[in-house]
């Protein structure tokens, strides 16, 4: 802690000594790790902070301190929670307080004092948003229509209780008056994105529907999802817009109470809603998760990564449609960096577009526990689905689906998976199996490079950051100005290069519909390295946020990138080496920026 720096708050060293002493690191370890006992005053486990197989991760109990022998991570239960799940120092300290029952001092000028407040009011409001819709939605008379619909899917109101689910009637303010009365303001009702404003003033964001509490990895609530019930809003589920506690793209639902059952059967069940995450829990299936939808990014596979570990199993139950298929197909892709041992249900016994809920509600608990058990590999069923689009009986179909698998098989890492599904491909076919060989269409031979790069994670903030600037070049360059860096210093090398090759031809803005937009889409395909193409498309396909969004977007996108960079940076100097003192610079120089952005 930089005590030279009045933006950083300044507990005292007293309170601090106190809030260790209180605190029992190995305790809290406990809720992240599967620890084991490893002599005197030891324990030890996998690394939470990168993925391993043999655990190098351990807790000396007297000194309350954590040494990974891998990477190189340690410190104390303060740096744990920071460096397991993300937290700023002070976060960390007020988890850690609350937990201790201390009460945490405040600086009278702190600006992380601050936000930490402004934090606080957030989930303070929306704490009390749930409590309230809760209540409604088991008394209202107007709730029928939610209970009802839960009624139909076999869950009972001590399901709704357990789940926290809730139900806005379908009047315009009801919630926000509550919410006023009860002493939380339009302003943080807004900011924690419970109320909008519209033409005819503010109303609320969930009216006439049933919601789900979202919380993130430490359980606590961040947003809503609501399923409409009325028939008439345009969009069926609606997630809490972007605020400072809710990024839907780092939240996987149901993670909170999944990740100790996960941790301890190396498995995950990852669907697609949260009907499907109840269902699949009250069947006794308690180690499931949801990604609200049919997007899946890198921060959700780090997510899965830190309690699955390298070799793990994760077990997709999405829909078996189109958009079903594209979301397994990005989840292996996000993942296959730490486990090839992916796999896919198949409900269509129940239904063409069935889900996990679906199953439950027509052949009970017993008939979704038997269906789990019957998965496949994801590739394979991937490669299954790519092969009968095309008429093989035809040398054109023949042709097609061969072309189809070289893309899909060109963005696999394993070497082994690359090698034994060309060849049951090419059979499958009826091809040779160098016809199948993805170098053959222009594929890197090292598949190591065929894939986004590995060294830093590309989440759905950059995605929307990149997508953003793209479409607005001149407002980007006022951005990035504002937080004094550079395309280099914000994105991964080969972000920031797609980024600037548009800016550079299209100085206005990418063209978003017509010829202009396909001619957009052939240049950029021509212009971006092959191995890239992936990251262009996620890229391309992310929708464009407001303007209002971008400057925090991008100072978050900034921030995460420090930190991954401190980290690289750690890792090296335990390596060793003869550029030490170059790696300490720079380390140096990166903890001076991080300091200023505290």
């Amino acid at each position: 802690m930089d005590l030279q720096n009045p933006r950083t708050p300044r507990f005292s060293t007293e309170f601090l000594n106190e809030l260790r002493s209180r605190t029992s690191l190995e305790l809290v370890a406990a809720d992240y790790l599967d620890i084991k006992p490893a002599g005197v005053g030891r324990v030890k486990a996998l690394c939470p902070v990168h993925s391993e197989r043999t655990p190098s991760f351990t807790i000396n109990i007297d000194w309350g301190r954590f040494h990974c022998f891998g990477c190189g991570a340690s410190g104390d239960a303060i740096d744990f929670l920071m460096q397991v799940d993300g937290l700023r120092f002070v976060e960390s300290v007020s988890e850690l307080a609350n937990r201790a029952g201390l009460a945490v001092p405040q600086g009278s000028d702190s600006l992380a004092d601050n936000d930490l407040r402004a934090r606080n009011e957030l989930r303070s409001v929306l704490e009390k948003a749930q409590q309230l819709t809760s209540e409604w939605l088991l008394t209202l008379p107007e709730g029928r229509a939610a209970r009802d619909f839960l009624r139909a899917r076999g869950f009972t109101s001590e399901h709704a209780q357990e789940w926290g689910l809730g139900y806005n009637p379908v009047g315009g303010n009801a919630l926000s008056v509550a919410l006023t009365a009860a002493g939380h303001p339009l302003e943080i009702q807004r900011d924690a994105g419970i109320t909008k404003e519209g033409e005819r003033g503010h109303y609320d964001a969930f009216r006439g529907r049933l919601m789900w509490p979202i919380h993130d990895p430490q359980g606590r609530i961040v947003g809503f999802t609501g399923r409409d019930l009325t028939g008439t809003a345009p969009a069926k589920y609606l997630n809490t817009s972007g605020t400072d506690l809710f990024h839907k793209g780092d939240l996987l639902f149901g993670y909170d109470k999944a990740r100790r059952a996960m941790l301890q059967r190396r498995q995950v069940f990852v669907v697609e809603g949260q009907t499907d995450v109840m269902a699949m829990v009250a069947s006794g299936l308690d180690n499931t998760v949801a990604a609200s939808g049919s997007a899946f990014s890198r921060t959700q596979a780090e997510l899965l990564a830190s309690r699955v570990g390298d070799g793990g199993e994760i077990i997709v139950g999405f829909d078996n449609d189109t958009a079903g298929r594209k979301a397994a197909w990005a989840l292996f892709q996000a993942c296959q960096g730490f486990t090839t041992n992916i796999t896919v249900l198949d409900f269509t016994a129940y239904g063409d577009k069935s889900d996990p809920c679906d199953v439950r509600t027509v052949g009970g608990a017993d008939a979704l526990v038997a269906a789990t058990d019957k998965r496949r590999p994801a590739l394979r069923t991937l490669l299954t689905g790519d092969i009968g689009n095309f008429d093989l009986t035809t040398p054109e179909g023949k042709v097609n689906a061969t072309e189809q698998v070289r893309r899909r098989l060109s963005a696999v890492q394993s070497a082994v998976l690359r090698r034994e599904y060309q060849q049951w491909a090419a059979t499958e076919i009826g091809v040779d199996t160098g016809d199948v060989s993805p170098t053959q269409s222009g594929a890197s031979q090292s598949p190591a490079t065929d894939a986004a790069p590995l060294d830093q994670p590309l989440t759905d903030a950059d995605c929307s950051l990149a997508a953003y600037f793209i479409a607005y070049p001149q407002t980007a360059e006022t951005v990035l100005a504002q937080l004094k860096t550079d395309l280099y210093q914000l994105f991964s090398r080969p972000v920031a290069e797609i980024v600037e090759m548009s800016t550079v031809m299209y100085p206005a803005g990418r063209p978003v519909s017509g010829d202009a937009a396909e001619l957009w889409s052939q240049v950029m395909t021509e212009a971006v390295e092959h191995k890239h193409h992936r990251l262009l498309w996620l890229i391309a396909f992310t929708e464009v946020m407001d303007a209002a969004s971008a400057v925090d977007t991008a100072s978050r996108v900034q921030r995460r990138t420090l930190l991954h960079a401190q980290t690289q940076l750690q890792q090296r100097l335990t390596a060793g080496g003869d550029d030490e003192a170059e790696i300490l610079q720079e380390l140096m120089r990166v903890n001076q920026l991080l300091r200023r952005r505290v």
